[in-house]
């Protein structure tokens, strides 16, 4: 099958420039006959001439003025990859979910090439804006789209299915378009934890991307680092947390304090904490880009501060967060959820102590939750 996309020859100008004709000739054109037994080729060229055709868009979708969001949590993250195209977006995750492929299979995994491919292909197509809906963009709504146009993309499939004569010939049918079933359930599940399978390969194909466009965008500014070779303990406790705790904001909240000898915080305190270290160092992880990883990383915080013994034992082996109650002069009691810290880990308890505000002098009892309570 010819393609008007096969005879592209034009560089598309973007920040990140990957050739469609290139990525044929790389990734699909090894795997061609194996693609076309599969019945998967068609469907594959007619992505890709979408993403040649429309994907000059950017890969994120510009919804103006915001509340806030993931690629808000990184300053200006959102201005570097609204210079993504998603054509060359959807290309490098095409590319690293075929690497993450090989390493898992290493050999014997060309008949999982259809979904790899057609995932990674198609996991942003709603963002095209012919595949969006008119109105208000609501963030995660792509992935809807994107695997309505892998059914329609698809069809064909199915059709051939339903209309089958007898049902030894639409059981076969069904057996050989169940990869199109696994493709579209990745693409829809890609964006949320605890994936398996396909979809966990999707996502970190998409998160490694991601990284790899902030640091060539940067020039090498943003770096993707292992987590272990710039997360230092002690610096972020004491320059990162440290100015948190007491501190009280225009609208009253308050995310941190001193109790005892421990420093109880807030989870989302921490977790954004780390998102600024993060920012100073430079570096671009993926999973401090997604607000989706939140848990994921903030278990990972938790276990490099146990390793720095700066966590509470009242925390437990196996928790990085736990349900407490707060009671407050007066009797009320406030129930939220603390990341019970050492406080010699943080600084001095005198000087943490000093000054701070007299609401939380009406702070007189801190205590876990039980597991009835919570």
């Amino acid at each position: 099958m010819q393609s008007a996309c096969e005879s592209a020859l034009r560089v598309q100008a973007c920040g990140i420039r990957l050739e469609t004709p290139e990525f044929i000739n790389d990734i699909i054109k090894p795997y061609e006959n194996v693609l076309r037994y599969m019945g998967a080729a068609a469907g594959i060229y007619r992505i890709i001439e979408l993403l040649d055709r429309e994907g000059g868009c950017p890969s994120v979708v510009d919804v103006g003025k915001r509340a806030g969001g993931p690629e808000d949590e990184y300053p200006k993250l959102r201005d570097i990859l609204m210079r993504v195209t998603l054509r060359s977006h959807s290309f490098r995750v095409a590319r690293l979910s075929m690497d993450l492929l090989k390493q898992d299979y290493r050999e014997g995994y060309e008949y999982l090439t259809p979904i790899t491919i057609v995932a990674a292909l198609g996991h942003d197509l709603g963002k095209l804006p012919s595949l969006r809906p008119p109105g208000h963009y609501v963030k995660g709504e792509h992935v809807i789209g994107s695997e309505k146009a892998i059914k329609e993309i698809f069809q064909a499939h199915y059709d051939a299915i339903e209309s089958a004569r007898d049902e030894e010939t639409r059981a076969a049918l069904s057996h050989r378009a169940r990869w199109i079933d696994d493709a579209r359930e990745a693409v829809l599940n890609h964006h949320r934890t605890g994936a398996t399978g396909f979809t966990a390969r999707l996502r970190k194909a998409d998160g490694m991307a991601r990284e790899m466009e902030v640091a060539e965008i940067t020039k090498g500014r943003a770096k993707s680092i292992p987590w272990s070779e710039w997360f230092d303990p002690g610096t972020f406790l004491k320059k990162y947390v440290r100015p948190e705790i007491h501190y009280i904001d225009e609208y009253h909240n308050w995310r941190a304090f001193l109790f005892g000898s421990v420093v109880y915080c807030e989870p989302a305190m921490i977790y954004e904490a780390a998102v600024k270290y993060a920012k100073d160092k430079n570096v671009a992880s993926s999973a401090l880009m997604r607000s989706g990883d939140k848990d994921a990383i903030l278990k990972e915080i938790v276990s490099s501060l146990k390793d720095a013994k700066a966590v509470s034992p009242e925390l437990g082996r196996a928790y990085y967060k736990r349900a407490y109650a707060v009671k407050m002069s007066g009797g009320m009691i406030l129930n939220k959820a603390f990341v019970p810290l050492n406080v010699e880990a943080i600084g001095s308890p005198a000087e943490i102590d000093h000054g701070k505000d007299r609401f939380f002098f009406s702070i007189k009892n801190v205590r876990l939750r039980s597991e009835k309570e919570s």
